[in-house]
């Protein structure tokens, strides 16, 4: 953990909240391989519009479904027998946000506060968001009239630099979008994974740009980019995207309700008016203040999980993980409580879901 030493308590906190929500993440699935977590107590503004963020570390890796490469979390990967050497970078970066400090609530601390969140939900939402519940679809640099999967798979080329086309890179999440042409039949969904087949196709793999803006320039001239402004009106239209397991006819409605596309927020959680009031309240968008995980439990009926639902199961499951269907409110997995270390923060910025 990299925490300033003048926050020594509330990162203390901070610990045993995460370590509680590994917790709870190992009751839900059967983890094999370790999955390691950074965790980073830093300024991220002070509007509060921020209380958190998260870099899932991908890695291109072809899905068994349909063989197309895509960027998988390396947390999932690690579970799967790929062979793949990993070595030790953290698989999940999480950013908490120390100009809110007083927005924060805590176990032990009393009555929560109308104007604060509790960070025991706020944390597993978040390491939610690293096991692969993220989308690459974003704006290009200095582009706003279309969206696109990530450029090569790298969320960090230099754009001035000459650039090879290896195409637009999906999530594994992303493989499992669908638009619903109507919200209420599952019947007209239509894959968005269709959709980054058609963009790839602007130009063969392998060719070669002076940079990234002539790059666009060119993508701008071609065909597919109707495509791409359609899947912006899609990220931006009410109940128009949903993530919907393979062989299933129940669409989970992603959150599209804002006019205005938010790379991170888009179409990276449930629908906020869908579920806040039900068992898979964790990843709406907008945390509610002056409410516990433990009263959103309560409220929405007590059920097994800790707080995973059964349609985030169902995500997980489709993802690649093995989830128990009935989990315990025990560890079915061991956790390793290793002692966070405490260092001043010196990491770039990064992009954040």
């Amino acid at each position: 953990m990299s925490c300033p030493p003048e926050s020594t308590d509330i990162c203390n906190k901070l610990e045993r909240e995460f370590v509680h929500s590994g917790e709870v993440i190992a009751s839900n699935l059967v983890l094999n391989t370790n999955i390691v977590v950074e965790v980073i107590y830093e300024p991220l503004g002070e509007d509060g519009e921020k209380l958190g963020g998260t870099t899932p570390t991908l890695m291109k890796f072809v899905s068994p479904q349909d063989q197309v490469e895509r960027l998988y979390p390396t947390a999932l990967l690690k579970q799967l027998s790929t062979g793949i050497d990993f070595g030790e970078d953290a698989d999940i970066k999480i950013s908490i946000n120390s100009d809110v400090e007083e927005d924060f609530w805590f176990p032990g601390d009393g009555d929560i506060k109308p104007t604060q969140v509790d960070v025991s939900l706020l944390s597993l939402h978040e390491m939610v968001h690293g096991l692969g519940f993220s989308s690459t679809w974003e704006f290009p640099p200095d582009r706003e009239t279309f969206i696109t999967p990530r450029l090569n798979g790298d969320d960090d080329i230099d754009e001035d630099d000459p650039i090879t086309f290896d195409g637009f890179y999906e999530t594994v999440f992303d493989a499992n979008l669908v638009h619903l042409e109507d919200p209420n039949n599952p019947n007209s969904a239509k894959r968005i994974t269709d959709i980054a087949k058609s963009l790839n196709g602007f130009t063969p793999k392998g060719t070669n740009f002076p940079n990234v803006a002539t790059l666009f320039d060119r993508f701008e001239e071609s065909n597919q980019v109707n495509d791409a402004k359609l899947m912006l009106t899609h990220a931006t239209t009410k109940s128009a995207l949903a993530f919907m397991p393979p062989g299933s006819l129940d669409p989970f409605v992603l959150d599209t309700s804002e006019q205005e596309f938010s790379f991170g927020t888009s179409i990276n959680h449930f629908d906020q008016d869908t579920f806040i009031n039900t068992a898979d309240f964790l990843m709406v968008p907008t945390e509610e203040e002056g409410v516990t995980l433990q009263a959103h439990l309560q409220r929405t009926g007590n059920n097994p999980g800790g707080g995973i639902g059964p349609k985030l199961r169902s995500v997980l499951k489709t993802l690649g993980y093995t989830v128990n269907a009935n989990p315990p409110m025990g560890s079915t997995s061991t956790l390793q409580k290793r002692r966070f270390t405490r260092r001043n923060n010196q990491r770039k910025s990064r992009i954040r879901f």
